[in-house]
């Protein structure tokens, strides 16, 4: 057991699971527990820097949090600290801020990976009715009873496998090996590199599904 709080021990999990198959669904999973990040008005350092002092600073200027903390140290060079505030944001003036950076870039994010979503989605159902649809090579990131959830690598496009999309046999699910296995000995495992070709594309739920191609 490990503490996902814990640096050391994510990245012992890290360092543990390179390699193995299993190393793009750990991952995968471990992504998707950590939350999002945010603004504070308080020193609260950076958790995947692992910086206790961390303040978020570019230049040139592209986000408005970056033009507070240039005014801020502007400030601070012009009046510095015991002669005024120079007309230096309060604490509860930044914790507002905060929050609305915060927001706006979570806003604008979201945005984002929907465009791009949205356009992979037509794109896709483009080149499926193409006369060479194309072929990906997927990794197979969780197994469930409806059939396989893949990740197309070269696209990052997730999708289902569902099992009568699965080549011909009789398949059986075996949860606590996180597997599907058929009598001749073939295997769909966690982790597993396999190709697939798209089957549908659902515009409305934005989903996937994907065809499992033979070798």
């Amino acid at each position: 057991p490990g503490d996902l709080l814990n640096k050391k021990h994510i990245q012992r999990l890290l360092d543990e699971c390179r390699g193995h198959p299993e190393e793009h669904a750990i991952k995968l999973g471990l992504l998707k527990s950590l939350k999002r990040a945010s603004y504070r008005e308080e020193p609260i350092g950076h958790y995947g820097l692992s910086k206790v002092d961390y303040c978020h600073f570019t230049s040139p200027i592209r986000r408005y949090a970056d033009l507070i903390v240039h005014r801020a140290i502007d400030s601070l060079l012009v009046n510095p600290p015991g002669e005024g505030s120079g007309g230096r944001a309060s604490r509860a003036q930044c914790a507002e801020i905060a929050g609305q950076v915060s927001t706006s870039e979570r806003t604008s994010a979201s945005a984002e990976v929907e465009s791009h979503r949205l356009k992979m989605l037509e794109w896709l159902t483009l080149s499926m009715h193409s006369a060479d649809p194309p072929v990906f090579e997927a990794v197979i990131t969780d197994v469930r009873k409806i059939g396989l959830m893949v990740e197309a690598l070269e696209i990052l496009q997730r999708g289902l496998v569902r099992r009568d999309h699965f080549p011909a046999g009789s398949w059986r699910l075996e949860r606590h090996r996180m597997r599907y296995a058929n009598a001749g000995g073939g295997e769909l495992v966690l982790g597993q590199l396999i190709r697939v070709r798209v089957a549908a594309v659902n515009m409305e739920r934005q989903q996937v599904d994907f065809h499992l191609l033979e070798d």
